[in-house]
């Protein structure tokens, strides 16, 4: 697969990435080369995880006002589960080096390896 970009400038403009996943174990996080394509973790990238217990008020406020309403309408059950969960990743960060698009596919891998732990859904911040 090609991830060059032959109409890059660099405009010093660097995509943000920022990904809340449901429910992830990072005990449990294997992140494989082969499965999840990760060369490398992109420089900018950070991961963290939260729990309710130390960090409530943040995971409310993550799927809070608009979202959380559009969330409630169209997947209550969804919705109810992921209220649910105490643990969350947050995999998010302002990518430094973007000539090419290999830092998409590392950060999707991430996640991917997020999901393998169990993790229920993921958040697409940016997208919404």
């Amino acid at each position: 697969m090609n991830y060059e970009r032959p109409y890059y400038e660099d405009i010093n403009y660097h995509p943000l990435m920022f990904y809340v996943i449901f429910g992830a174990k990072a005990d449990e996080l294997e992140i494989s080369r082969e499965r999840h394509k990760v060369d490398d973790i992109p420089e900018g990238l950070n991961m963290t995880m939260l729990t309710r217990e130390k960090n409530s008020e943040y995971m409310d406020n993550l799927i809070g006002g608009t979202l959380g309403k559009l969330l409630k309408e169209e997947q209550p059950e969804l919705c109810e589960k992921i209220q649910k969960e105490n643990i969350w990743a947050v995999v998010n960060g302002e990518i430094m080096q973007d000539d090419n698009l290999k830092y998409l596919r590392n950060t999707i891998g991430v996640v991917q390896a997020f999901l393998d732990t169990g993790a229920i859904a993921v958040l697409e911040r940016y997208a919404f």
